[in-house]
């Protein structure tokens, strides 16, 4: 696209000067000068028709190849799943992982209870024996582990053909598409911050999830997993219900269909947005 538009605009001063040649030469009566204007003038001419008729082609292909690429990334937000790092999962986790450093059975015991007063804070009625408290607390694990692949596998996303088409993106007569190109790099940019959120706060959760727990610092894993689900979701209370909006798939959604809508020059109705997650109290 961005070729193209280089080419039109060059074709267009060949264009003017040999309108330029034409119109000097008739003045002073040159008659090979103004033949070679004329020439000159019915080829610029023809390459400017042709690649601007190219220009709305390519800008159009160039549209829907980035939409189709936001799409795709937009489902890769979709699969991200959401684990609430409140008390009583942070002491089912914490158990799981640091019961074998426990030095005695009575060191474990109270460790137990410790863990079940933290329960407590979040769910008052919270109450379990500590066999099934360590199953519990297993599960709690596996399930985190579950949900942290999910930040994972949406680096696996195709972000640098999008970049790319970004790159490639030059419009003809640039404050007529002021709009549009804003759409556009809000959309990509959005996108981008995404990717740098989860590049710069995966690396532990990557490695606990494929090294062992003994590998990383707990107090960063959760920490940074908090900052990532802070970004990416939305935890609100409606109707005395503890709900979790898809904030960040959300967001992305919208502005996605803004774009397309401004491309198309259509009206866009913003959509409803619903919960994603609702918070279920373990008991």
């Amino acid at each position: 696209m961005r070729n193209r538009v280089v080419i039109i605009y060059v074709s267009f001063a060949v264009l003017l000067i040999s309108v330029g040649l034409i119109i000097l030469s008739s003045c002073f009566s040159w008659v090979i000068t103004i033949n070679i204007g004329y020439g000159i003038f019915g080829s610029s001419f023809v390459t400017l028709f042709i690649y601007v008729f190219e220009y709305f082609v390519e800008k159009k292909k160039s549209f829907e190849l980035f939409y189709i690429k936001c799409i795709e990334i937009l489902n890769s937000v979709k699969k991200i799943k959401y684990f609430d790092f409140n008390e009583q999962n942070d002491a089912l986790m914490m158990y799981s992982l640091f019961e074998n450093q426990m030095g005695n059975k009575d060191t474990l015991v109270a460790f137990y209870k410790e863990m079940i007063d933290k329960c407590h804070k979040h769910n008052p009625d919270f109450s379990m024996p500590q066999k099934d408290f360590k199953q519990l607390s297993n599960a709690a694990v596996e399930h985190f582990k579950e949900c942290a692949k999910t930040y994972l596998e949406f680096m696996d996303s195709d972000f640098m053909e999008l970049g790319l088409i970004i790159g490639d993106n030059k419009y003809l007569i640039p404050f007529l598409a002021r709009n549009q190109n804003k759409l556009r790099r809000n959309t990509y940019e959005y996108i981008m911050m995404l990717c740098k959120e989860v590049n710069q706060n995966s690396g532990v959760i990557y490695s606990f999830v494929t090294g062992g727990p003994a590998k990383i610092s707990y107090k960063i894993l959760k920490n940074n997993y908090r900052h990532l689900n802070d970004i990416f979701f939305d935890k609100k209370i409606e109707n005395n219900k503890k709900v979790v909006y898809a904030k960040a798939c959300d967001d992305l959604f919208d502005m996605i269909e803004i774009m397309r809508a401004s491309f198309y020059r259509k009206k866009y109705v913003k959509k409803d947005r619903y919960p994603a997650f609702e918070e279920l109290n373990s008991h």
